[in-house]
């Protein structure tokens, strides 16, 4: 997932069948699936199965790491020893960061 500008994110929602391990890599563009051993991931999450049910309860983010995020990329590490992973709905809720537009500057005295 990648937003213009800079984003700072809170929460996620997950609404998946079978994801157990789940890596998130925070403003790690061109990460491939040969570079997951080398880069630490910014969040590690280990889902239950009361985590994937629809209604359940939001997976709060460390609000710390998710500042000024332009990319986030999701890793699926464990699928709980299924064959297929299957991911129905994925939610980041979180806020712009503010800028400040140069153009709207004005010379002062």
């Amino acid at each position: 997932m990648t937003r213009p500008g800079n984003n700072n994110y809170s929460i996620l929602y997950c609404h998946c069948q079978l994801l157990a391990g789940v890596l998130l890599y925070v403003n790690r563009v061109n990460l491939g699936f040969e570079d997951i051993e080398d880069v630490d991931p910014t969040t590690t999450l280990e889902l239950t199965v009361e985590d994937l049910r629809q209604g359940s309860d939001p997976v709060l983010l460390k609000f710390v790491q998710y500042q000024r995020v332009k990319s986030i990329t999701l890793f699926i590490e464990d699928n709980n020893g299924g064959d297929v992973s299957a991911l129905g709905g994925l939610q980041f809720f979180g806020k712009p960061v503010a800028t400040t537009n140069m153009k709207e500057f004005k010379k002062q005295g």
